[in-house]
Parts: C-alpha cells; sequence; structure tokens
C-alpha cells in the first residue's frame, strides 16, 4: 500500500538552500520505511542500473537521498530526471566532496528510522531485497543481546572477468563477518538512533570513512551479515590491476590500523582520492608514503614500523585465508575449518610486543622492496603496451 501511495503522488519541491550550498529535489509524502543515503561523484554510468534496482522493488516506498560531491558530467541531470519520475522520495543533495561528509548531510535529512547507505555502483535483481533486508534486521534486532546492531549484505561483482577466482574470493570473504572485511559497498543498515550515538562518518578522513564506522559500531555493539546479495562494480580492480589495488588497499588500511591515519588525509597521493583510479596509482602511494617517512624522527618513524607490525599481527588471518584460496582442492566448509583452527590455535599467540617486533621488521623489508620493484614493473608493462600497440609511421 505504501509503494501504491507513493507512486500516486505526482508533484515535486525545488529547494535550494545556497546558505549551506545545498539543492534539495524533493517529494512531500508520508514518512518511509526507510531512508537509503548515496554519495557519488560522477556516476553518470552507474546510476541507471542503481534506478532500475529501485525502481523494481515492491512492498514499500522509500526515502533515496542522493547526495552529490561535485560532478562534473550528467549525474545531476539523471538524478532530476529520475526524481520527477520515481516511485519514491527522492531528496537530491549538492554539496562538498568528501564521502564521510556527503553521508552525514544525508543522514541529516532522512525521514526514516531506519538508514541504508549505499556506493552508487550497488544494485540487485530481487525485487523484494529491500522489504526482505528490513524484515531481517528487525528480527536480528529482537533475538539480539546487544543494544546497538548494524547489518550488511553479502557482495558479489559485476564487469567483465568477474566470475574468476579473485572475485569470488573477495564475495566470500564478505560474507565472514568478521573484523578486516566488512566495508561500505557491502551496504550499511542500522538506526539512525545508533547513527546518532556513533555520531555519524568521520569529516575528517578523505578516505577510509566506512573502516572508521565499522570499528566504531563493533565497539558499541555487533555487525550482523544478511542474506541478501547486492552487486558492485569491479571497474577500480579493471582500471588500476587486481594486483596493484590490492597492494594499496592493504597499505592504506595498514597505515591506518598503524594509528598513522591522518597521514592518508595530508596526501592525494597516497590517500588515492575520492574515486582513485588512475593507472600508475600504486607508485604514487608508496613514493608518497616514503618521502612523509623519511620526514619523521627515528622514535616516530619507528612507532610506525611497530604499529604496522601490530595492525599485520592483528590481521594475519587474512593472509592465511587468501593463501587457502591458491590452493584449488580446498572448498569453503575446508576454508572456515582452517579460519576456525587458527583462531584457536594461532591467534592467542599474535598478541604478544615480539611478535609485533618481527612483524614490523617483515613490513619495513617488503615496503622497501616494493618501492624499489614497482617503478620496473611498471615501465615492463608500459613498453609492453608500446610493442602492443607501435606507433604510425607517416
Amino acid at each position: 500500500m505504501a509503494a501504491l501511495f507513493c507512486s500516486a503522488v505526482p508533484f515535486w519541491l525545488y529547494r535550494n538552500i545556497s546558505s549551506i550550498g545545498l539543492a534539495c529535489l524533493m517529494s512531500t509524502v508520508s514518512i518511509p520505511e526507510l531512508s537509503i543515503i548515496i554519495p557519488l561523484l560522477n556516476e553518470e554510468q552507474t546510476l541507471p542500473q542503481l534506478f532500475h534496482s529501485l525502481e523494481a522493488q515492491t512492498g514499500l516506498c522509500c526515502q533515496v537521498i542522493f547526495c552529490d560531491g561535485g560532478s562534473v558530467d550528467n549525474s545531476l541531470s539523471l538524478l532530476e530526471n529520475y526524481a520527477h519520475s520515481s516511485c519514491h522520495q527522492v531528496v537530491v543533495l549538492s554539496g562538498e566532496q568528501g564521502r564521510g561528509w556527503q553521508m552525514n548531510q544525508g543522514a541529516d535529512v532522512a525521514n526514516s528510522e531506519r538508514l541504508l547507505f549505499l556506493h552508487a555502483d550497488s544494485f540487485w535483481h530481487q525485487t523484494t531485497l529491500l522489504q526482505d533486508a528490513l524484515n531481517c534486521f528487525a528480527e536480528l534486532e529482537s533475538e539480539s543481546r546487544s543494544a546497538a546492531i548494524a547489518a550488511h549484505f553479502s557482495l558479489q561483482f559485476s564487469g567483465s572477468d568477474c566470475h574468476n577466482r579473485f572475485y569470488r574470493y573477495l564475495s566470500e570473504k564478505s560474507q565472514l563477518n568478521r573484523p578486516g572485511t566488512i566495508y561500505g559497498d557491502q551496504g550499511m543498515l542500522l538506526s539512525k538512533k545508533l547513527w546518532h550515538e556513533i555520531g555519524g562518518f568521520s569529516d575528517e578522513s578523505v578516505i577510509l570513512e566506512d573502516v572508521l564506522f565499522v570499528e566504531q559500531v563493533a565497539q558499541l555493539g555487533q555487525w550482523v551479515l544478511l542474506p541478501q546479495v547486492i552487486f558492485t562494480s569491479n571497474r577500480r580492480y579493471q582500471r588500476e590491476g587486481r594486483l596493484q589495488r590490492v597492494i594499496r588497499n592493504g597499505l592504506m588500511l595498514i597505515v591506518a590500523g598503524a594509528g598513522f591515519g591522518h597521514l592518508l588525509s595530508s596526501s592525494a597521493a597516497l590517500s588515492g582520492g575520492y574515486h582513485a583510479g588512475e593507472r600508475g596509482s600504486t607508485l604514487s602511494s608508496f613514493a608518497a608514503l616514503a618521502s612523509l617517512l623519511h620526514r619523521m624522527s627515528l622514535t616516530r618513524y619507528g612507532c610506525f614500523w611497530y604499529g604496522c607490525g601490530r595492525e599485520i599481527a592483528h590481521h594475519f588471518w587474512l593472509v592465511i585465508y587468501a593463501a587457502s584460496w591458491a590452493i584449488p582442492l580446498i572448498d569453503c566448509d575446508q576454508r572456515r575449518a582452517i579460519l576456525s583452527f587458527y583462531d584457536r590455535r594461532v591467534a592467542p599467540l599474535m598478541i604478544y610486543p615480539i611478535i609485533y617486533t618481527v612483524f614490523a621488521v617483515l613490513s619495513w623489508f617488503l615496503f622497501y622492496l616494493f618501492y624499489l620493484c614497482l617503478p620496473l614493473s611498471w615501465l615492463v608493462q608500459r613498453k609492453g603496451k608500446q610493442r602492443q600497440f607501435p606507433k604510425e609511421h607517416v
């Protein structure tokens, strides 16, 4: 009934709030069951697929809040057209760039007590996914002993070559519901009350705002895995290269986990920007970090590497899990058994300073090894492309 009521309201209200630089295009209908907050920047290629998933939903009426960070492509025009034709309540906010800031602005104007943070390249096929997710979330809340609970979806990838072993590994990892496996591209469903208790997303971090938010939720309560599946684009892995993307993501996560997350905000080359994807960005990230490290005092330099060693030790199970995927005969159940053994036998040993020191030395060695080898590998790739596409002779 709610969806039918929303579709029967054909008028929209345009509001321009110049004092804070926001442009809102929203409908005036009843309080929605779910507010979906979607930050975006230059997403004209992915928005139509997201629109289709939203319009195909049955059983509920949503408030869909698009938070634009200064798109220069056709995104805003697509959003305006969608707002006039959607069966949902649509709000379009235009403001500063920064995913954390954008999501906070969207949550501030949300009318529902249930918030779902989504990426603009997300989509799904199930027509009842949102309603089913809300029902599951309500059941989990009633059964949970924790006062604070947040949920995320299982993740699958779309795009060219998306069914190979690498993307199946990433998809299965998203279902583990363990620290270090929950990110914003899986969607984040929670109550507005919990969002207020946490204080929203970090406005200071230009990157990894979802990682910080996940950790804050875990400190107050718990994360749960929803049975529904959403899809996301593999475009960044395709654009940068899978290995380079994994290395750079790992570098940023380790730096932030070591307690030096401010370094990411101080260097655009290190963080890769809001929507990183240019080739060679891994090399730029290593060079930027090396430059920052070489300006540190010896004491601070040592603290950095010790923090990196501690972070790697705490998440070393990820290395074991990834290595298990290199063995073709091991299936999902066996990989989970390996993790269970790791938790019982190995994890208790990973909390000692001597272990942190060993991993600190190892991470220092590997960092400078990559730092020295990456330019060579980049030149080899470039020469290979030049041979593949030779210059034309006039």
